[in-house]
């Protein structure tokens, strides 16, 4: 699925932003680029407080976590289908470095446009896991 599939849309957090950013609740999310998976999650009140975000299974098949009955009920979760999970990209000096922050990932309502950012087991999920394959990695021409 790409960026382009999904119109932009007002996001909120419940009680707390994003670590660091605690007190920001309302976000917009837009496409980056309409042929990219990548999204811009950019704060209402500060265009200039943005962070790149992609889906996770994107990046793996497996990504999975469960989600406790307490977040569920605040972010009144009604069925599977309403989970949107995304997940922030740190974009280096080295753009080819680039890494997706697994650890904590961002749940969505996709109803209700209400979210929180979770911290999973740092034992599963990095904090930084490569976005793009590395050059050993990369598919032969």
């Amino acid at each position: 699925m790409t960026a382009a599939e999904h119109p932009p849309q007002t996001l909120r957090f419940l009680a707390q932003g994003l670590l660091g950013f605690e007190s920001v609740l309302d976000y917009e999310l837009s496409a980056y680029d309409q042929e990219t998976p990548f999204y811009w999650l950019r704060a209402s009140s500060d265009p200039d407080l943005a962070f790149l975000v992609m889906e996770p299974g994107l990046l793996l098949d497996d990504y999975a976590f469960d989600l406790s009955d307490e977040d569920a009920q605040a972010l009144d979760i009604q069925s599977p289908e309403e989970i949107l999970v995304l997940v922030i990209l740190t974009i280096p000096e080295d753009p080819l470095q680039m890494s997706a922050n697994l650890l904590g990932p961002l749940v969505f309502n996709r109803r209700t446009h209400l979210g929180r950012q979770l911290i999973l087991d740092a034992q599963r999920y990095p904090l930084r896991f490569p976005v793009l394959p590395a050059e050993d990695e990369a598919p032969a021409c």
